[in-house]
């Protein structure tokens, strides 16, 4: 059973600390939502930790204690999250007939045209996001953008991009 006055300091320096813990989480590259889950996983191993009554006696200590489980379980999100998401290498066409070639050619005129329909600022997520596999937050970052905004641009981009190439009139650049 945990002492409840080493409770009691583990919930005030919680809620007193917790935007500085999210902060900690998405210096690490989580967006607001993950860090949130960050912080909430590093209060539960601090709870779950059966000697940290005796590790962490004051204020100042348990603070920096939290701090670096926050940003061990902040790198292990970030990790799991790139583990989840596999980069598989690009398949061309091996076909070298004349007829293929033009084939993908003229696909990649298309895209190249339904993607001048795009605003600037789609075309720059679309970019960052697709061709060169930036995270998210990094997208936000270059582009002083929110997250969230990042999200909403690049499902309407595809979105237009897929009723753009899905429209057998559209011309080529």
């Amino acid at each position: 059973m945990l002492d409840p006055d080493w409770q009691a300091l583990v919930a005030h320096v919680a809620k007193s600390e917790a935007p500085h813990l999210v902060d900690v989480a998405k210096s690490e590259g989580l967006l607001r939502e993950d860090a949130l889950d960050a912080v909430q996983d590093a209060l539960a191993t601090l709870l779950r930790f059966a000697a940290a009554d005796r590790i962490a006696a004051d204020r100042d200590e348990l603070r920096r204690y939290l701090v670096a489980l926050v940003r061990n379980h902040a790198r292990n999100a970030r990790r799991r999250h790139h583990r989840a998401r596999p980069h598989e290498p690009l398949e061309l066409p091996t076909s070298d007939t004349p007829e293929s070639l033009m084939l993908t050619l003229e696909a990649l005129e298309r895209t190249a045209g339904c993607m001048s329909t795009l605003s600037l600022v789609q075309r720059h997520v679309i970019e960052l996001r697709v061709l060169e596999e930036l995270a998210a937050a990094e997208v936000a970052a270059r582009l002083e953008l929110a997250p969230g905004h990042v999200a909403v641009l690049l499902h309407r981009a595809r979105a237009a991009l897929a009723r753009c190439l899905a429209d057998e009139s559209t011309p080529p650049l």
